[in-house]
C-alpha cells in the first residue's frame, strides 16, 4: 500500500468525527446564524484531501491502482490469472 494512501485514510480517521459535528451545527436551524456561519468557515478549512472516496486501492500481488475489486483487492488480470491456475476454489470456467 502506498503512504499517501495510509496518510489519507488516517486523516480521514482524524477528521472525520470533527466534520460530522460541524455539518450538524450548521443544519441545526435552531442555533444562532453566527455560530452556524463560524462552523461553516470551520469546516470549509480542514483538509478536503481527507476523504474516503479519495483513498485508493491497491493490487495484493502487483501493487497496480486500476481495476482493483474490493472483495478480492487484486486487480482484474490477477484475479483471472488465480481462477485459471485453481488459486480460488469458488470460481469455475463456464462452459456453455
Amino acid at each position: 500500500m502506498k503512504q499517501t494512501t495510509i496518510k489519507q485514510k488516517q486523516l480521514y480517521i482524524e477528521s472525520e468525527p470533527k466534520k460530522k459535528l460541524l455539518y450538524t451545527v450548521i443544519k441545526n436551524q435552531n442555533l444562532d446564524i453566527s455560530l452556524r456561519w463560524w462552523a461553516f468557515t470551520k469546516k470549509s478549512t480542514l483538509s478536503r484531501s481527507s476523504s474516503i472516496s479519495k483513498c485508493r486501492s491497491y493490487c495484493l500481488n502487483t501493487g497496480k491502482s486500476t481495476s482493483v475489486l474490493k472483495k478480492f483487492k487484486l486487480s482484474r488480470v490477477q484475479l483471472r490469472k488465480c481462477i485459471l491456475n485453481g488459486h480460488l476454489m469458488e470460481f469455475k470456467k463456464s462452459i456453455r
